[in-house]
């Protein structure tokens, strides 16, 4: 039986489907999880969609960043990974309030390869979820930072972070950072963002009005 998140997908997937794959003609869409279903078993048809990746988003903002590092975050949607049975690499973010997420953003490309990547990058440490493990997405928008993240809920100082958007945070796409390292250069250089932001507004102050 098809779960909610398989009956959303492909409620809300196929108009993205059919632009990214060119493909005015596609049928409705299925969608299989790959936590649920056998690879061997999905079919080879054009408009099966395959999710290999469900990962929760927790967001910071630069204040955030500047007083305390990756602490107080919000958890705001889910960032998926399909890949469809011709071998194309989606990256699916979801959001809505609550338990009510809805399909808000579809890309194909760099990004979606890039967290493929990140996600096969923590391989060696995400080995398997029954030793407490969650993989998730860590966000600050006002850097453009996103970084796959490998959350250990009784030690967060084993956490580990990769990056896989270019970012104004100098995180380096596919490197691994431990929870101190990427919170040492988030708080600087958000410290450095807001810093220069006063700087601007107490210049506007000084100049004179038209």
């Amino acid at each position: 039986m098809a779960s909610a998140l398989e009956k959303l997908l492909k409620a809300q997937l196929g108009g993205y489907a059919r632009v990214h794959l060119d493909a005015g003609d596609l049928p409705h869409i299925r969608v299989v999880d790959s936590a649920q279903t056998r690879r061997k078993n999905i079919s080879k048809a054009s408009n099966v969609f395959l999710i290999e990746e469900k990962l929760p988003v927790y967001t910071g903002s630069c204040g955030t960043m500047a007083r305390g590092g990756i602490r107080d975050l919000k958890q705001a949607g889910m960032i998926l990974l399909l890949r469809s049975s011709s071998g194309l690499a989606f990256h699916v973010e979801m959001g809505g309030p609550g338990k009510q997420l809805a399909v808000t953003r579809v890309s194909t490309g760099a990004i979606a390869k890039d967290l493929g990547k990140a996600i096969q990058r923590t391989g060696k440490r995400f080995t398997t979820r029954s030793r407490g493990l969650e993989l998730r997405v860590f966000r600050v928008a006002g850097m453009h930072v996103s970084a796959v993240w490998v959350h250990h809920p009784k030690k967060q100082d084993a956490d580990a972070f990769v990056p896989y958007t270019p970012n104004f945070a100098g995180l380096r796409l596919g490197q691994t950072y431990k929870l101190h390292r990427i919170e040492s250069l988030l708080k600087k250089h958000a410290t450095h963002m807001i810093l220069r932001w006063y700087d601007r507004y107490e210049k506007s102050l000084t100049q004179p009005k038209a």
